[in-house]
């Protein structure tokens, strides 16, 4: 693989810049008289929040150097960018009058727009367009692009898997996949057509691809990195991802008609697992209301202490063992208290309820259950013993 440095102005770099990203995710964002792409298909969306820009352009305004950039050149002369697309963003709405540069050492800590610079001090404008950047350009296979694209990125902000997955299978696909369950503007508060869809029932962040990971875990019911791989592998030739899209519609279609409320817990079920094991069962939704409210109710009053994952699952399996858990709860505890009239099972000596432990007669391990009838009081000295 050939790398060439080179040095590149602000002024050249922002020049012809376009970003038609805040609309439609399929549109691009280019720059540098429109040969480099600045979000490759595989690029996350932009993610700095005003204080990371800030930085970035500060950093240029006081002609401090910024960190290297990376692009690779295409065939046609053309260039997408490696690594650096929150940088040159960040630099080119700026001079493209997008944002503002909030300069606590300038101006009396007024917002200053570009267009303001110029007036106020012309000399700085022309030293910051005049700011060079220092560009690595490297060219070579595809393999060899991705490759180096997974090891600049090791020392950067940390990339979430399906982000560096993305990098591996560019494609029609990809970009349709990341128009159903990706922003195209990390910084909008408009939702994704998936968070709309479903946003409450997952927690996963969209910007940062976690949402189309999940959605792709659930379709292939494994969350290991080889399955979801295979997965985008045998649907990289495909013109659009609306299999994936489909799914997702009937995963949350189906959660619905059992789960209407925003019970918090609800957003960090594994829904496609439950979706592919009981979606062609006759299951009465309302059976299913009922016994969630239930047990919902028995966790609030901790007369039962499971996740609310667990309560979901039990709802639909019926397993009773899913029920069961380690710890006794309060209530059990002060039960246990009263009966043993505050003293110890074993010495007899007389406790107040906090310096007792709560103990399994049939050890939990040996499938002892936590309930009365399965339950002492010991201090800590029996308790000791007990485990010896």
């Amino acid at each position: 693989m050939e790398i060439t440095k080179t040095a590149i102005t602000i002024k050249d770099l922002c020049e012809g810049y376009v970003n038609e990203t805040e609309t439609d995710i399929e549109q691009g964002v280019y720059a540098y008289g429109g040969k480099l792409c600045v979000r490759p298909a595989f690029q996350r969306s932009f993610v700095y929040d005003a204080k990371q820009s800030n930085a970035v352009i500060n950093t240029a305004l006081k002609g401090f150097p910024l960190n290297i950039m990376y692009w690779v050149e295409n065939d046609d002369g053309t260039y997408d960018c490696l690594d650096g697309q929150q940088r040159t963003i960040s630099l080119a709405n700026f001079v493209d009058g997008v944002t503002h540069f909030s300069a606590p050492w300038f101006q009396d800590g007024k917002k200053i727009y570009f267009t303001t610079l110029k007036r106020l001090d012309p000399d700085l404008y022309n030293k910051f367009l005049n700011y060079e950047l220092e560009i690595y350009i490297c060219k070579g296979t595809k393999a060899e692009q991705m490759d180096w694209f997974r090891t600049i990125n090791i020392a950067g902000e940390k990339l979430y898997d399906q982000e560096l997955r993305n990098a591996n299978y560019v494609s029609p696909w990809l970009t349709s996949a990341k128009k159903y369950f990706s922003k195209a503007n990390a910084n909008s508060t408009a939702k994704c057509p998936a968070e709309l869809v479903g946003g409450d029932y997952t927690n996963k962040n969209a910007n940062r691809q976690e949402l189309l990971e999940q959605v792709i875990s659930w379709i292939v019911d494994s969350d290991e990195d080889a399955n979801i791989c295979q997965y985008m592998e045998n649907h990289i030739n495909d013109t659009d991802a609306s299999e994936l899209w489909n799914y997702y519609n009937d995963v949350i279609d189906w959660v619905k008609t059992f789960f209407d409320n925003k019970e918090k817990g609800l957003k960090s079920i594994n829904w496609g697992h439950l979706y592919n094991l009981y979606k062609d069962e006759d299951i009465n939704p309302d059976d299913i209301t009922e016994t969630f409210e239930k047990l919902i109710d028995a966790k609030a009053s901790k007369e039962l202490d499971i996740s609310i994952a667990k309560i979901v699952e039990y709802c639909f399996s019926g397993d009773d063992t899913l029920l069961k858990h380690r710890a006794f709860s309060d209530i059990q505890k002060r039960s246990l208290y009263t009966t043993q009239k505050g003293c110890c099972k074993d010495c007899g000596k007389p406790f107040d309820l906090k310096d007792l432990h709560a103990h399994h007669i049939i050890p939990w391990y040996n499938g002892g259950t936590t309930d009365l009838a399965n339950g002492v009081l010991l201090c800590k000295e029996c308790h000791t013993q007990r485990h010896l």
